[in-house]
């Protein structure tokens, strides 16, 4: 792993070697200490103030859609049970995780024994990339994190999936999905 380059998870919170019925997609910048923001408005938050969590699972799908099911958490997480991936996966760590510093929308946390437990990443795709940026900029549009500008930057991402996978027809509905839920939020401020 590249230092100063952020790696895409799904991070999945563990309590006791168990983990817990959750997930979120999690960019970690790469460093001797790998390190993530996490915003006030989401539920990892509240996890990770929680002090008995033990670790954070971080995994590398084998298919980006788990990000797409791990924002609506849906079959990402089947039930309980250990601290384990529960889908097929390229990349499996674990992190202990601390927290840096409180921001206004945000803390920053930092991970230490931090170790690959499996495999290794995958070719990154171009569709892989701009769905991962467009569910990256939903989260934030959630959290309110950013501003509804963001809306014609999240149409070129639609756009970039449409274009880099022409007969993958999943992927384009997941885009339009996405756009959907930021029409939404745009509506309802």
């Amino acid at each position: 792993m590249k230092k100063g380059v952020y790696y895409e998870f799904i991070s999945i919170p563990c309590k006791g070697g168990e983990r817990m019925e959750y997930s979120m997609p999690l960019g970690v910048l790469w460093g001797d200490h790998p390190m993530f923001k996490v915003y006030k408005e989401t539920v990892l938050y509240k996890y990770l103030r929680n002090p008995k969590l033990g670790s954070l699972l971080l995994y590398s799908p084998n298919d980006p859609m788990d990000f797409f099911l791990s924002i609506k958490h849906d079959k990402i997480i089947e039930k309980k049970g250990p601290c384990l991936p529960s889908r097929p996966f390229a990349l499996y760590m674990i992190c202990k995780p601390h927290l840096k510093e409180s921001f206004e929308s945000y803390d920053l946390y930092f991970c230490t024994d931090i170790k690959t437990v499996y495999g290794k990443p995958e070719p990154y795709s171009r569709t892989y990339g701009c769905l991962v940026e467009m569910l990256v900029v939903l989260t934030k549009l959630k959290s309110k994190a950013l501003d509804r500008r963001y809306l014609t930057y999240l149409d070129f991402l639609r756009w970039c999936i449409e274009r880099s996978s022409p007969k993958e027809k999943r992927f384009k509905e997941v885009a339009e999905d996405v756009m959907q839920d930021a029409r939404e939020i745009e509506k309802n401020p």
